[in-house]
């Protein structure tokens, strides 16, 4: 029963994981502005984007009062739970920082080049996982994660046969370099959850709505702070509020979008979350890098993406190496036959006997 639930939450993260990414590349490449000139303006507004992720996940404290799971009557467990709710604010700040980066990242890169660089995630996880949680890896586990970063490195590469002109080459450069650095605090959250979990009696829907409540109201506030300081007389900011939803309110395809991103975030992260808590933030990395196949396959369906074969084989390695890291391949039970000697020293095969 409990694999049959593990297997359940695995592929909720994937396919959720894989409609927040098509979703919000698909708001990146609607036109808010010129629509009908030669220079059409397309949406860019990650900061934005990042207030609609942390209001889907908030949404996830409804479920969990409308499910009954309410502090305890007793006032010292009370004050206790409150006390230890505020510590979700740490990973949420991870969260923002993180998020922003690679909704910025987005805007520049390719879906299938961004969920490339997002595999280095595993390593990262994995290294903070035993530095900072005195976790041990076996020899196996660390080359399954390298085979992993192997297979997204090779998709990558096909993304660099698109660069025509120096410009795009920039724009696809800084866009890695953002989604890097954004693993960096995307993993520092998920160790940090993974730490709070294991300490403190956490319900998923609460981890998921609390660092949506304190993640929103933290972004919401540095994006009042911005539109009224320095992007107040400019509207192509991205720190300007009032044009940001001004633009996303701009048609109802974008609207759509944006209630579909908020929904799924809620459930990815959900499904995020539970899997921490029933195995590990390294096992949760390494599936959530398995998305990027069914991301790759949407993306040739809605013709966003060109095949490539050499693609096709770096997403079968990144698979495979997932899959063997949280045992559902195992070598474990394979072993090479050893030849025996008999008395007089002779060799012979295991079943020889006479």
């Amino acid at each position: 029963m409990r694999q049959s639930f593990v297997i359940l939450l695995c592929l909720g993260m994937i396919i959720t994981g894989c409609i927040n990414s098509i979703a919000t590349k698909y708001q990146d490449k609607q036109c808010v502005r010129n629509c009908l000139t030669d220079s059409p303006e397309l949406l860019q507004q990650p900061v934005l984007q990042t207030v609609q992720m942390f209001l889907g996940e908030a949404s996830a404290l409804f479920a969990f009062y409308l499910l009954g799971a309410r502090p305890s009557t007793s006032v010292t467990k009370f004050l206790l739970q409150n006390k230890n709710t505020v510590l979700l604010s740490i990973p949420a700040v991870c969260d923002i920082c993180g998020t922003t980066m690679m909704h910025l990242a987005l805007t520049l890169v390719p879906v299938s080049i961004y969920q490339m660089v997002r595999g280095s995630l595993v390593i990262v996880v994995a290294t903070f996982s035993v530095v900072f949680l005195n976790k041990k890896l076996t020899r196996g586990e660390w080359l399954s994660l390298y085979t992993v970063m192997f297979g997204i490195g090779i998709v990558g590469l096909t993304g660099f046969d698109d660069w025509n002109s120096d410009k795009p080459a920039a724009n696809t450069l800084l866009g890695i370099t953002l989604i890097l650095v954004a693993q960096l605090f995307m993993a520092a959250q998920y160790v940090i959850e993974e730490h709070l979990i294991s300490r403190y009696p956490f319900d998923s829907l609460e981890v998921v709505g609390f660092e949506g409540l304190f993640g929103g109201a933290i972004t919401l506030f540095f994006l009042l702070l911005g539109t009224f300081t320095i992007a107040w007389k400019d509207p192509s900011s991205p720190l300007n509020l009032f044009q940001g939803l001004k633009d996303v309110s701009y048609s109802g395809n974008l609207m759509v979008s944006s209630f579909t991103i908020m929904i799924s975030i809620a459930f990815y992260n959900f499904f995020g979350i539970a899997i921490t808590n029933h195995m590990n933030a390294t096992s949760r990395s390494t599936i959530d890098t398995s998305r990027t196949l069914l991301v790759w396959l949407v993306s040739l369906i809605l013709g966003w993406e060109r095949f490539s074969f050499l693609q096709l084989i770096g997403f079968a390695l990144s698979v495979v190496g997932t899959l063997i890291f949280n045992g559902a391949i195992s070598f474990a039970n394979y072993q090479v036959p050893q030849r025996q000697h008999d008395y007089y020293g002779y060799e012979e095969l295991p079943n020889d006997r006479s």
